[in-house]
């Protein structure tokens, strides 16, 4: 049987690819999912990829407990998450749906398809953090949600990459 023991680490503010390397170098196993943000600045899109959870990333110390001070002393570790002071793994189950959503270098990858009714939530617009769902795609990959603004719905059309599913 092979499980894996993993754990949250957090790390030192803008220092998560340096943590991810030296756990590395120490030959721990580690995950960091990464999303993309796009920002529009200057009248140009950019986009740049941060930590998915800000702060924390997980790694996979195995089940000898003396590890733990190495990793804790890890340049760019800044502690174990460890809630009441149980030492507590979390569910590899719940790792691995994270991973399956993940490409290889740990970045989010996009939803499959987009249906009329899923839930999404607005991004990169006037109406930025509007949860609503999807009433319409038309053949161009436009969709077409209703937003609920002052008790009165209207109809606004988003490209696929103003939403994330919610």
């Amino acid at each position: 049987m092979n499980t894996k023991n993993w754990h949250i680490l957090q790390f030192k503010p803008n220092s998560h690819l340096i943590a991810q390397q030296n756990l590395r170098r120490q030959n721990f196993e580690t995950f960091l999912p990464l999303e993309e943000v796009k920002k529009h600045q200057f009248g140009k899109t950019r986009s740049s990829l941060r930590p998915l959870f800000p702060g924390y990333m997980f790694v996979n110390v195995g089940y000898n407990n003396s590890l733990l001070t190495k990793v804790k002393a890890t340049v760019g570790v800044s502690k174990l998450l460890i809630p009441n002071s149980e030492f507590k793994s979390i569910d590899e189950n719940i790792i691995l749906e994270l991973m399956h959503r993940c490409d290889k270098l740990g970045k989010l990858l996009p939803p499959k398809e987009l249906h009329k009714g899923d839930k999404i939530r607005v991004l990169n617009s006037p109406f930025s953090e509007f949860i609503t769902k999807i009433e319409h795609i038309d053949n161009k990959k436009r969709i077409w949600v209703l937003i609920d603004m002052m008790g009165r719905q209207s109809r606004i059309q988003l490209n696929p990459e103003q939403i994330q599913c919610f």
